[in-house]
């Protein structure tokens, strides 16, 4: 049964009376009911941004075809969980992602079955729930052999009497399923397809009325950080392999120390002059970055132009997509070679760079991020340069990989 509920956030609205209506529906483990309560990832992002935001609203929970209707006839002001599609994009605009969901192909291992490959081919058979995101995939995909469950549970039955080959789910929605038909997870194998976004709507006319609202509501996002936006464990080592075998491409880290050296100055009667200048540079790196028409100063054209920032760019170009972007810092912070310019010129006052070179990390991950711009996940991965010389820790390369590609473990070739 729908039920509906309702969260009053304390705060100022634009309109003294006015109260943000919302709609959303069940969608676990991301959305569901405990008792009387509605939680989950989602719900509690959106109440977490809005009361943030000062903003007084209600939630109702309902049908998602109902609430669609709503949204297309002007009586809501917005919808949550969904994915970013075409209808819905009709209606209102998409927010950040609130949370992520990481769709995988799913097969049974031995003793259940010996015989299947860890990716499927067109041929195989492949069963989703009816309805779902993911079904949608798989016939944009060109699969030949679908099969449709009404729900979850019911699907995991379908691949325990071997009716399909695989299961294409989200990871955290499988395994809830799998653990309340009694799947053991040490008998099932799975891939990576890729991460879908769960998003907000908000209609055009709200925020017509409230111009600085979707701003406002993605840049308080992150402050309201969801669990599944972490890389995993596994998804770390991946990437941290990664790290490693593209710090060691053709001849970068002499590069990288030559440069490291060339631009460190230890006579410390010239430090300070010299720490003024690169603050400078960094204010007027900043000021170009902003605003729609971004520019490049003399001084980025010529980090552009050195050797470092070259090798970086064969670099990513050869990455067959897995880097979208790479840069290297100095031991104080300031760039010396990139592939793509920045937003700043000074990382020091970014956790990478703390976690580096004040806490010594081996390694560092950053949360998994999207890309409005390029529509894609990245996670930045920083790992620390060392002059082979003296051992000592003299700069840091930053990967942005583009965590789709990276992560997917599908082979190439296949038509996805």
């Amino acid at each position: 049964m729908w039920q509906s509920f309702f969260y009053a956030a304390v705060g100022y609205a634009a309109d003294a009376d006015a109260i943000i209506q919302l709609r959303t529906h069940l969608h676990p483990p991301y959305q569901l009911l405990i008792g009387k309560e509605l939680t989950g990832t989602g719900v509690q992002v959106v109440r977490c941004v809005l009361t943030q935001m000062g903003r007084n609203y209600e939630i109702i929970l309902s049908p998602p075809n109902r609430n669609r209707h709503l949204m297309a006839t002007g009586k809501v002001d917005g919808l949550f969980l969904n994915t970013p599609n075409v209808e819905l994009n009709k209606m209102g605009i998409a927010t950040e992602p609130l949370a992520l969901e990481r769709w995988k192909f799913f097969r049974l291992l031995a003793p259940l079955d010996t015989s299947i490959d860890p990716v499927p081919n067109l041929s195989d058979r492949i069963g989703s729930v009816l309805g779902s995101n993911e079904g949608s995939w798989l016939s944009q995909h060109r699969f030949e052999k679908t099969a449709f469950s009404s729900d979850m549970k019911s699907l995991i039955k379908v691949l325990l009497n071997k009716r399909v080959d695989y299961v294409l789910a989200d990871e955290a929605a499988f395994y809830q399923a799998a653990k309340e038909n009694d799947l053991s997870v040490e008998n099932v194998g799975s891939s990576f397809v890729r991460y879908v976004p769960l998003v907000a709507h908000f209609s055009y006319d709200f925020l017509a009325l409230n111009p600085t609202f979707l701003d406002e509501f993605n840049g308080r996002i992150d402050l309201c950080p969801a669990d599944e936006k972490q890389p995993t464990v596994t998804e770390k080592q991946r990437l941290a392999d990664l790290a490693m075998a593209f710090a060691s491409f053709e001849g970068l880290q002499d590069i990288i120390v030559k440069q490291a050296n060339e631009s460190s100055d230890r006579d410390h009667t010239a430090v300070t002059g010299k720490m003024i200048t690169r603050r400078q540079q960094d204010v007027a790196w900043i000021e170009a970055r902003q605003g729609q028409q971004k520019t490049l100063t003399p001084f980025m054209k010529s980090i552009l132009a050195n050797s470092l920032s070259k090798k970086l760019k064969q670099m990513e170009q050869k990455s067959q997509g897995k880097i979208s972007e790479v840069f290297v810092f100095d031991d104080q912070g300031y760039i010396l070679g990139l592939s793509q310019i920045t937003s700043d010129y000074w990382q020091g006052d970014e956790e990478k760079y703390r976690r580096i070179f004040d806490d010594s990390e081996p390694i560092n991950f950053s949360r998994i991020q999207f890309d409005s711009s390029a529509r894609k996940f990245l996670v930045s991965v920083t790992v620390p340069i060392f002059n082979p010389e003296t051992d000592r820790k003299i700069a840091a390369i930053t990967f942005g990989f583009d965590a789709d590609i990276s992560l997917r473990d599908y082979a190439e070739g296949m038509p996805f």
